[in-house]
């Protein structure tokens, strides 16, 4: 039965593993009804607020739906809009657009022309639908990965059992910033390939992860491929040994190479270890490593921080008192581990996704039990600041887009301007009236690769509306602001 009401429960949380400082749970917050609900994404928006997005089965029209959910900081419930129809529709994800709006994608039984097909919903910066379209053909696909492009597009990767090489083939789809589609393009051998995750590179190639059977040396190995901004294949590498290997996670280095983040089964029997494997930019492998105990261990999420490292959150069963619960791993440059925490109770915990907090801390996501004989739920962790990250140095996400946004907008007096550049370069920050007069220039300097906030202070100004036009050598942004006094 779908109830109307959100519960929202606060616990503590419990079990640390690791020598070294690991960052303390500052709080965590359940999500949900009285059926199922899964966490998928997580976004951190520029005034400290949250974006959820995952599976609903307790509200919506149908089976399951797209939960859409906005929260303060501390996780206090602000608004939530559901999508979808009378059958399953599962999203695997949220992104950030130029505009201050969402990109949605997963897939939908419930809409489209086929068993399963992708699903793409466009929201305003209110969670609003915009647009929505579907993908796929006859046979079901599926996506666990999308985002702009940096002429302000949107693309799609995933995989699909209706077109391509064998039964299920990589599937990347181009569209205009409508949803309109462009082209699509299938990579792929005559068994299974299926993306999950991928990323566009400064050059506007498009970087795939995911596994395949086809090209394997045991029965799936996990596969890189690249693609030009046309979906033209430039080359793929193969990863793997006499077992399974599977990829979640890509990332991209600063000295251009990549890391995979994924799991290894190490000796044939579903003994699963976390694996990550660094290579250089063409994908020629430069190390692996495992990580795990004697159960299974998999590392599903993961960011790359300032110093080159990364964190990795993923299901920990080697370590827990109960079954399975979040693992958070932090690892150096060089793939050594600093420390590893676990967060969980004696039920069953299960973490698909994170992001980094402004403070430097992480928040974590996923589906929890709240109590026995509950369904699961929404499970938001937060946690205090990184122990191993230096306090001077800021957590920059290194975008691979050139994005422009500006929130709060309409705003009084002040609002906060927020541009994310995909390398260094030098960018002017100014504001024009709506006749092209220039009012004032907020910034004319270099500023590194990543996102960058500037305040604009309106109270000299009177109420209208002007431009904020953001400029580097390669490209040029402009958002519309409202003054309202």
């Amino acid at each position: 039965m779908k109830r109307n009401v959100a519960a929202v429960i606060v616990v503590g949380l419990v079990l640390t593993t690791g020598a070294l400082a690991q960052p303390d749970s500052l709080w965590s917050r359940y999500y949900g009804g009285d059926s199922s609900e899964v966490l998928r994404g997580i976004l951190v928006l520029a005034d400290g607020s949250l974006i959820l997005v995952g599976r609903c089965d307790s509200w919506g029209a149908g089976e399951a739906d797209y939960w859409l959910l906005k929260t303060s900081a501390s996780g206090d419930s602000l608004w939530s809009r559901f999508f979808g129809g009378a059958s399953g529709d599962y999203p695997s994800g949220v992104e950030s657009c130029s505009d201050a709006g969402f990109l949605l994608y997963g897939n939908t039984n419930s809409f489209g022309v086929g068993a399963q097909d992708i699903w793409l919903i466009r929201t305003d910066a209110n969670g609003d639908s915009l647009w929505t379209r579907t993908f796929g053909g006859s046979n079901p696909e599926q996506t666990r990965s999308a985002g702009q492009t940096t002429d302000g597009g949107i693309y799609v990767a995933g995989w699909t059992e209706s077109y391509g090489a064998g039964t299920e083939d990589f599937w990347l789809v181009r569209m205009s910033a409508n949803g309109d589609s462009l082209w699509s393009r299938t990579f792929g051998g005559a068994s299974n390939e299926r993306c999950f995750t991928s990323l566009i590179g400064t050059d506007g190639n498009f970087y795939m992860a995911g596994d395949a059977r086809s090209f394997s040396a045991g029965d799936k190995d996990v596969w890189l491929v690249a693609a030009s901004p046309d979906g033209d294949s430039l080359w793929s590498r193969v990863y793997g040994g006499e077992f399974d290997e599977e990829c979640r996670s890509i990332q991209r280095a600063a000295d251009g190479g990549f890391l995979l983040i994924g799991g290894k089964n190490m000796d044939g029997a579903d003994n699963w270890d976390v694996w990550v494997i660094r290579t250089d930019g063409s994908g020629n492998e430069l190390w692996s490593r495992t990580y795990g105990g004697n159960a299974n261990d998999f590392g599903g999420a993961a960011q790359i921080l300032p110093d080159g490292g990364l964190v990795i959150g993923g299901d920990g069963r080697s370590f827990t008192a109960g079954d399975q619960d979040f693992w958070l791993l932090r690892l150096d440059a060089d793939g050594d581990s600093l420390w590893s925490r676990l967060y969980g109770r004696d039920l069953d915990q299960v973490l698909w996704t994170l992001a980094v907090a402004p403070d430097g801390g992480y928040y974590l996501g996923g589906r929890a039990v709240p109590a026995e004989g509950f369904p699961s739920d929404f499970w938001l962790v937060k946690t205090g600041p990184d122990p191993s990250v230096n306090a001077d140095e800021q957590f920059i996400l290194h975008p691979s887009s050139f994005i422009l946004s500006v929130y709060p907008n309409p705003f009084n007096p002040a609002t906060t301007i927020t541009f994310d550049l995909p390398k260094t370069t030098r960018a002017q920050l100014r504001i024009f009236d709506v006749t092209g007069r220039l009012v004032t220039t907020l910034a004319d300097e270099h500023f590194s690769a990543g996102t960058h906030r500037v305040e604009f202070d309106g109270g000299g100004y009177p109420s209208g509306v002007c431009l904020a036009q953001l400029r580097t050598q390669d490209e040029v942004k402009t958002v519309k602001l409202i003054l309202l006094k």
